[in-house]
């Protein structure tokens, strides 16, 4: 089991630069930024968390909505937000 040493810096530089660049040649071109700094942190910290929680982390556990994509929609509600109205 790899040990979860924290989210680096980077990684929230990535994501402010995922928000101005949210198109696929961009992240084609910095998925190895996303490699690096989301998905290797995500993936030690997924054994550490328990059990109840993999249902909100889909990807972690190896799955992926029927169409591919993982969206908002996709993702299950936790139940302290069943029933409230979304933006």
């Amino acid at each position: 089991m790899m040990k979860f040493a924290g989210f680096q810096p980077t990684l929230f530089e990535f994501l402010e630069q995922l928000a101005d660049n949210n198109n696929r040649p961009w992240f084609q071109e910095h998925k190895w930024r996303y490699e690096r700094d989301v998905l290797k942190p995500a993936l030690s910290l997924h054994p550490h968390l328990p059990a109840s929680t993999e249902s909100y982390f889909p990807v972690l556990c190896g799955q992926r909505p029927s169409d591919g994509r993982l969206t908002h929609a996709s993702l299950p509600r936790h139940p302290i937000h069943q029933g409230r109205q979304t933006v």
